[in-house]
């Protein structure tokens, strides 16, 4: 059964007579959708809004093209929720891709929150195929609570939608077109978020990795982090330099590391890509490190410090679940800025070491503490402007998480 969201679906709503679908947006006109990009403003030049008449239902379809370069570009619709809504278990709708591995993503908003979710999908598929998103598959655009969940806004708060491409850097920061057909979007019940956990309590400890290492078996590290981890086409970021140490101490070819850390990213946009960038590697052990782009509260450091180490677990235990049999896990704790943020970050760094304090299958490369220790002024020269360390302070970060990898116990 299903209605198109006006007044007999609502009456049938109302008189207990709930359907599996309900229409909020049939796209068969492009009447009050308009370009969004980079903070939320009207920008045609980097988005394209068309109607596409070759449309999966009715007489159109929204076609959106995201332009090359371009980071945050959305085609933006105003819907009408109501308590309704509630009664849905997620989103369905028609996508037609351009062919790309690029994906695509539809953001739903809650004006009264100011928040806004995220939920993303692949465009390789260039015929009409649908979509279909659990409220638990849209992660949080920023720090604010999971939509639906106890603490966040309900579907019934929303009062915007929008389908485009949100931060598009890959982990070579290339930001490229895209281009999608989007139909028939729809409220659907019953319908299972796809996002799944594993426990952090269940990964292995690091040892088990490092006796694979030295048996000479094939070892898949992944590195997890922003651009302090990326470095993109820098030989001397030290995910790489960690490969070639490994390889050399236990004379094995075949230990492998993958960097998909993002320039820019933090431990929610992580999860919004992740699909992207980390579905499909089985890695062996994670290495992981966040926190510059998302700093401590300073009204509430204890209690943003607490949301933060909450995102990151969320964030592994989600990547784990994307793979066979979870990793182990290095967390290195939080570097400091150069000069104004010397400071800033060091709950941050707590927070990882209590964590493995509490986890003991948890490894920590403490890069925080070694950078401390030589004081601010010698620090300074391990940096190439105040987040990113340079060739000697990626050469320090390898080091210090080389140690805690071969020295786990």
């Amino acid at each position: 059964m299903r209605y198109v969201l006006a007044a007999v679906g609502c009456a049938a709503l109302l008189a207990g007579c709930a359907p599996e679908e309900m229409t909020i947006e049939t796209m068969d006109d492009l009447g009050g959708w308009k370009p969004v990009t980079w903070g939320l403003k009207e920008s045609p030049a980097e988005v394209t809004l068309e109607l596409d008449t070759s449309a999966a239902e009715g007489k159109g379809a929204l076609r959106v093209i995201g332009h090359a370069g371009s980071i945050y570009t959305l085609g933006s619709k105003y819907v009408q929720a109501t308590p309704l809504w509630n009664g849905y278990d997620g989103l369905a709708f028609k996508v037609k891709g351009d062919g790309s591995e690029n994906f695509g993503c539809v953001r739903v908003r809650s004006k009264e929150f100011n928040n806004s979710w995220i939920g993303t999908f692949p465009l390789t598929d260039e015929n009409w195929h649908e979509v279909r998103l659990a409220w638990g598959d849209f992660t949080p655009a920023g720090g604010n609570p999971e939509l639906a969940s106890a603490n966040g806004a309900m579907p019934s708060d929303l009062d915007n939608v929008a389908f485009g491409k949100s931060w598009t850097f890959d982990p070579q920061h290339t930001k490229p077109e895209i281009v999608m057909s989007v139909d028939d979007l729809r409220l659907v019940r019953p319908l299972k978020a796809s996002r799944r956990r594993v426990s952090i309590d269940t990964f292995p400890p690091v040892p088990a990795v490092v006796a694979a290492m030295q048996a000479g078996r094939d070892v898949t590290i992944l590195a997890l982090g922003d651009s302090i981890t990326a470095e993109p086409g820098d030989r001397a970021a030290y995910p790489r330099q960690i490969a070639r140490m490994l390889r050399k101490r236990y004379a094995n070819d075949r230990i492998t590391v993958v960097n998909a850390a993002i320039g820019g990213s933090t431990t929610q946009k992580a999860r919004q890509w992740m699909l992207r960038d980390v579905a499909g590697i089985q890695a062996d052990l994670v290495t992981i490190m966040f926190g510059f782009n998302e700093q401590p509260s300073s009204s509430d450091v204890e209690g943003s410090t607490d949301k933060w180490i909450e995102r990151m677990v969320t964030y592994l235990e989600e990547v784990a679940a994307l793979m066979d049999s979870p990793p182990a896990c290095v967390i290195l704790a939080t570097i400091p800025g150069r000069d104004q943020h010397w400071r800033t970050l060091d709950p941050y760094a707590a927070a990882v070491r209590k964590l493995a304090e509490d986890k003991r299958n948890i490894a920590v490369a403490d890069v925080s503490a070694h950078f401390k220790a030589m004081g601010k002024s010698q620090y300074a020269a391990y940096m190439g402007d105040e987040a990113h360390p340079n060739k000697r302070g990626q050469a320090e970060m390898a080091k210090v998480v080389f140690e805690a990898i071969v020295n786990a116990r």
